[in-house]
């Protein structure tokens, strides 16, 4: 009878969290959307198919188990220390300064020290899966700003261990200083051990496993490690997400680590519909009703104040505008670490069951407004670079390049030096033609002016920085960053300082390329279209087919693709 429950819902939840991805995508909105609404439509406080809470949540933690195996294997220890203070001091500021006022707002609205202590914990922590879903479907894993927000949480992650240890000192229920002290000693021991033991295991064995060249056997050992760090935090008094979460930490040091992210997505990405699924049912919309007040006030809390809090912190650091807003943006919201951190609120009796289900509806609605507000990055971004040019307000920023002369006329400004930009700067080196560098990572600004190439450091989209560039009077805009928003906000900055200027962009889309045109950008190239052709044109040359026939035939594609690559339309030769 219990088999057939579980398969029961099982089938009932994921065939609703289908229908409703499907829906989401087709609306083009997030997929995640459509899973809540799912967990809405088959909970117990709306009408309809009611699927059990208690089964769906089981399944949810071994989507929790996965998702976070994933974030850490996908976001290495070295690569967050490599933000430095900015994730290491920075995240937990941010925590501490969301903690203190949402704790100020409590008093003010006569909660006691211990729910308004809650209430600050769960609101100041951010969910590093909603993060990773959001850039994944957004496309921009691979940005700066992803990687940072996915370092911030995972920051955030690791504070909640102290948040755990800290609760039961404002509890009476059955708390008292040992065992607070054997909490923390608990947290402390399980720590040792997953670091100290698991860096010199766990990546020489994943490695050893590899030689097998068993693809099989290598999943099922990349499961059975996620689940087994999972049950071992568990036994040390901790949650299960934690524990997944410092096993994908410490399996990211092996050497095959993408090899088993990659493998471990498809079962990732069928439970994590399961875990928004239970969030989505835990939803109750009468008690959004009921209370709305205090549901905007917690909504305030994390899309707007965490926000600001976050932005501002990476702003005072010397970051650009766009990197700091998009990350604020992205911690805008909360989910499985603050639902652990309200139900441990609950069990000491820190929260009341209100309060409890109140706190789950606001983080749960954050979830649902978050990948909308996502999607207005551009204008979130422009809006905010207009407002500090406009005030004149100063920019951390250093924008001057030491014992360098920029160019002041007839020259190129080149956004970006990764792999694309690194080939446009080397031809015009040669050339001798004059250029400037606009780029955001310090390390390769350093190295840029060490060789005697002009380089300002900060974000294209930033009209102080072109102006800094002298855009004004430069001969062409060359944009080869990856980034979408930030090329939009460049080329509207750029020709408001420069309306004659030539521009030079790439693109990720057809889509993309079409609205660059719009904007009056000289020349658009879509690297699918142009990565197609060179393809094509080697194959048709080992054909035997002569180089005056493959120009022409490559040409004909070309033309071709103005005007039916953003339809979707097939080629036919």
């Amino acid at each position: 009878m219990h088999e057939a429950d579980l398969l029961t819902n099982l089938v009932l939840a994921l065939s609703v969290a289908a229908i409703g991805g499907l829906v989401s995508t087709a609306l083009k909105q997030s997929p995640i959307i459509g899973y809540l609404l799912a967990g809405i439509i088959i909970g117990p406080f709306t009408p309809g198919p009611v699927s059990n809470v208690e089964i769906i949540s089981q399944l949810a933690d071994i989507g929790v188990i996965f998702l976070m195996f994933a974030v850490g294997v996908h976001i290495s220890i070295k690569e967050i220390l490599s933000y430095g203070k900015l994730v290491l001091i920075g995240a937990p500021l941010q925590v501490l300064a969301v903690i203190l006022i949402a704790m100020a707002i409590g008093r003010l609205i006569r909660m006691d020290t211990g729910t308004s202590l809650v209430l600050g914990f769960v609101v100041a922590i951010s969910s590093s899966v909603v993060i990773s879903k959001v850039l994944e479907d957004s496309g921009e894993g691979s940005t700066d700003h992803g990687g940072i927000a996915l370092a911030w949480g995972a920051i955030q992650d690791i504070v909640t261990i102290i948040m755990v240890a800290v609760m039961p000192l404002f509890s009476s229920v059955g708390t008292d200083n040992n065992s607070v002290l054997l909490s923390m000693v608990k947290t402390f021991g399980f720590l040792v051990i997953a670091f100290g033991g698991g860096f010199f295991v766990l990546p020489w064995f994943m490695n050893r496993l590899a030689l097998l060249r068993n693809r099989e056997v290598l999943l099922l050992a990349t499961a059975a490690v996620a689940l087994i760090a999972a049950v071992g935090a568990s036994m040390f008094g901790l949650s299960v997400a934690l524990g997944a979460f410092v096993a994908g930490l410490i399996v990211s040091e092996s050497e095959i680590s993408h090899q088993i992210l990659g493998d471990i997505v498809p079962i990732r990405d069928v439970f994590s519909a399961l875990f928004f699924v239970s969030i989505g049912m835990l939803l109750d919309p009468r008690m959004i009703i009921s209370d709305w007040h205090l549901v905007v006030l917690g909504l305030v809390l994390i899309l707007i104040v965490k926000s600001l809090i976050s932005t501002g912190i990476m702003l005072a650091m010397g970051y650009a505008i766009k990197t700091s807003v998009l990350v604020g943006l992205l911690l805008a919201q909360c989910a499985e670490f603050s639902f652990l951190l309200a139900s441990i609120g609950r069990d000491l009796e820190l929260l009341s069951e209100n309060s409890f289900r109140l706190m789950l509806a606001t983080t749960t609605i954050s979830v649902i407004i978050n990948p909308f507000i996502y999607r207005l990055r551009a204008p979130i971004v422009s809006f905010v670079n207009n407002l500090i040019s406009a005030n004149n307000i100063p920019q951390p920023t250093q924008y001057a390049t030491p014992d360098i002369d920029l160019p002041d006329r007839r020259h190129a400004v080149l956004c970006g030096y990764g792999r694309v930009g690194a080939v446009v700067g080397a031809a015009l080196r040669r050339r001798g033609f004059p250029f400037v560098v606009i780029e955001e990572d310090p390390r390769i600004i350093k190295e840029l002016r060490r060789r005697g190439i002009p380089a300002i450091i900060g974000n294209a989209a930033n009209m102080s920085v072109l102006s800094a560039a002298n855009v004004e009077s430069a001969r062409i805009l060359i944009i080869a960053i990856s980034d979408a928003v930030a090329t939009r906000i460049a080329v509207e900055n750029a020709k408001a300082l420069n309306p004659n200027i030539d521009i030079v962009a790439r693109a990720q889309s057809a889509k993309e390329r079409d609205y660059l045109r719009h904007r009056r950008v000289s020349h658009v190239v879509l690297g699918e279209m142009e990565l197609a052709l060179e393809i094509t044109r080697f194959t048709l040359h080992r054909f035997g087919v002569s180089g005056g026939e493959v120009q022409a035939i490559l040409q004909g594609l070309r033309e071709r693709s103005e005007a039916e690559l953003g339809s979707g339309s097939l080629y036919d030769l």
